[in-house]
């Protein structure tokens, strides 16, 4: 048998701040374990680990495609 309740997350704050330091820590810790293990298994998270690993690029990669597409536009207004 299970029972929910609605507790209002202002009430929630205010336990938490009257808890005692060492089970403030307790509750961090098990907040993060929780949010580690939701993370963990989100649809995106796959896709954002792959993002998140990808190489980047340099200034002076950056600044080669600035002047390719810098040329190409000339050459596309000189080609109309």
């Amino acid at each position: 048998m299970q029972i929910e309740t609605v507790i209002p997350f202002k009430s929630i704050l205010k336990a938490v701040e009257i808890l005692p330091q060492n089970k403030l820590i307790l509750l961090r810790n098990k907040i993060e374990k929780i949010t580690l293990t939701n993370k963990k298994h989100t649809p995106n998270s796959k896709l954002l680990q792959l993002l998140l690993n990808a190489p980047t690029l340099s200034s002076k990669e950056v600044e080669q495609i600035k002047n390719a597409r810098k040329e190409i536009n000339i050459w596309r207004a000189k080609a109309l």
